[in-house]
């Protein structure tokens, strides 16, 4: 299948920049030890989001390495409010403060 290549372009999503294409995961890398006043991470996705992607994430994005992982089911089942409230909550209980980092995976992070 042929791909195209994309030079990383950012998008506005309220206050929070999103980056796309290629180099994102680098400019992911930059942002993140630019502000390294934070001292927890998260990565969020679902298990088969997280089978396929974590480990590359983690190889270009090497500051992520002491996240700690949330993995949820996929599909539809995932996205109701129980688990919005338990993603909601286990961060706080694992020390995250408003500096924390959520580097999401997947769809199930539209929901949130």
């Amino acid at each position: 299948m042929p791909r195209t290549k994309l030079t990383v372009e950012e998008q506005q999503a309220g206050e929070h920049p999103v980056y796309l294409g290629e180099g994102a995961l680098a400019r992911l890398e930059d942002l993140l030890i630019g502000q390294q006043r934070s001292s927890r991470a998260f990565i969020l996705g679902d298990e088969r989001t997280l089978e396929l992607c974590l480990d590359e994430l983690l190889a270009q994005v090497p500051v992520l390495g002491n996240a700690l992982t949330i993995e949820v089911r996929p599909g539809e089942k995932s996205k109701d409010i129980t688990v919005c409230r338990a993603l909601w909550t286990h961060p706080a209980e694992h020390g995250a403060d408003r500096d924390t980092w959520l580097v999401c995976l997947g769809g199930i992070t539209g929901f949130i």
